[in-house]
């Protein structure tokens, strides 16, 4: 046998931990001194701990853990217990895939800061025909599902020349409010299109798009760098006295799907109009100062 700091050495586990797991009954020792007090260990309960920390590692309580150890629980109830955990992860993997994403185009926008001002493009855009469906989302990630969800609808056509590409119009960016609105959907080559719903019933509503003057830039890279997009025309407006007039639209150039692209081509595309007023932002004589 032996004693509790060699059991836990043996263990990688703390006295602690073994002291604890005493007290609650979940990991007993084979014997206690009843002079000294003194725990000790048998190596055949090695398993019984490894057990133990397998199902700690998972996240799973304490007491979840008594009961796996005591076979107080189904077989289902225990594959149901680990799946759920299993689900818990990788949701949490995911979201910190994302966030590694978010973090990356940050740094590129700041390592090309500056460098695509020169390649926003003025131009007219002509009317559109559009079939779209308006979203609410409180988040970009939450955007780019909807748009997966949605576009597959407008995806396999048995008429695929009714279609041009898939643009999404961003209604509200998130700033003045705490979610996005926008529409998704897809450039229409017809004036009609057969009656088709969301799968929350919202129907899908084919409209016109009025021509712009318009603001483009050409983004290629992942869904989450679509904001050096917003910001290169932002600063090019800005830099040439220009006010938006309207919603941004973004229409894809080489694929339907978002999620999980790395060379995604947008055309961004923002309405603009001249300002009346020029905005020196250094100017003490400046009206907004």
């Amino acid at each position: 046998m032996y004693t509790i700091g060699e059991f836990a050495r043996m263990a990688q586990v703390s006295r602690r931990q073994l002291r604890h797991w005493d007290e609650i009954g979940l990991l007993q020792p084979t014997k206690v001194d009843p002079k000294t007090g003194y725990r000790y260990y048998s190596a055949t309960q090695l398993t019984a701990l490894n057990r133990v920390v397998a199902l700690k590692e998972l996240g799973l309580s304490l007491d979840q853990i008594q009961r796996f150890v005591n076979d107080d629980v189904s077989l289902d109830e225990m594959q149901g217990m680990l799946l759920l955990r299993k689900a818990e992860i990788e949701q949490q993997v995911l979201a910190e895939i994302r966030r590694v994403r978010v973090i990356e185009s940050r740094l590129k926008q700041i390592r090309e800061q500056g460098q695509h001002v020169r390649d926003v493009v003025v131009k007219q855009v002509p009317s559109r025909k559009y079939i779209g469906v308006r979203t609410t989302s409180p988040d970009w990630e939450s955007n780019l599902r909807q748009w997966n969800t949605i576009t597959h609808q407008l995806i396999d056509s048995p008429e695929e020349d009714r279609y041009g590409s898939f643009m999404g119009i961003l209604h509200c960016d998130g700033t003045a409010t705490d979610y996005f609105v926008m529409e998704v959907g897809r450039i229409l080559k017809t004036d009609t299109h057969p009656p088709l719903k969301a799968r929350d019933g919202q129907p899908f509503v084919v409209r016109e798009i009025p021509s712009y003057v318009m603001a483009t830039y050409i983004q290629k890279g992942t869904p989450y760098e679509m904001h050096i997009g917003f910001s290169t025309i932002g600063e090019w407006a800005e830099m040439n006295d220009y006010a938006f007039a309207g919603p941004m639209h973004g229409v894809i150039l080489n694929s339907t799907h978002l999620q999980d692209t790395t060379d995604l081509l947008v055309e961004v595309q923002f309405p603009i109009q001249k300002r009346d007023v020029h905005f020196d932002l250094l100017d003490s004589n400046n009206p907004i100062a």
